[in-house]
């Protein structure tokens, strides 16, 4: 039996997302809701697929310091305006590739149950966020309505 990376999954898997996402849309209009956008804030994404969040974060006209990364190079730069420098190609398992005490929000959607260790993925996050920085994290429902109507 052969093995495949993650990263080659991912690879794979990412060919196949639609650049529009009605239901992710909803996730991510919600989290901009949910963050208090006062002042100049360090934002940062695991897992951002095609950055939603920062087309989002700009329409809001508050100033932002935005980074992210996806573990698929192919799908960053999908993104349109893509820079490598904010969009970065990492494997969130590994470690988060972000300074010590440098995000007001880390945000993580959808991504967790894809982790192998959540633990460490936890304890990166508290290294990333300064002091009462905020995770906004969520995780699918396998319960949800919306994911039996997929299924």
């Amino acid at each position: 039996m052969s093995s495949i990376s993650k990263e080659a999954f991912y690879r794979e898997r990412a060919k196949a997302y639609p650049f529009e996402d009605p239901e992710a849309l909803i996730r991510y209009r919600r989290t901009i809701d949910w963050m208090n956008l006062d002042g100049p804030l360090a934002i940062r994404e695991v897992g951002c697929k095609f950055s939603v969040i920062f087309d989002l974060l700009k329409g809001t006209g508050r100033p932002f310091d935005y980074k992210a990364l996806d573990i698929d190079l192919e799908t960053l730069q999908r993104i349109p305006g893509y820079d490598p420098a904010r969009f970065v190609q990492h494997n969130a398992n590994v470690d988060l590739p972000f300074e010590d005490a440098s995000a007001d929000y880390l945000v993580c959607l959808e991504v967790m149950e894809h982790l192998e260790n959540p633990t460490h993925f936890l304890a990166e996050a508290k290294r990333v966020l300064k002091a009462g920085g905020k995770l906004v994290l969520s995780v699918p429902n396998a319960y949800s309505w919306m994911e039996w109507l997929d299924n």
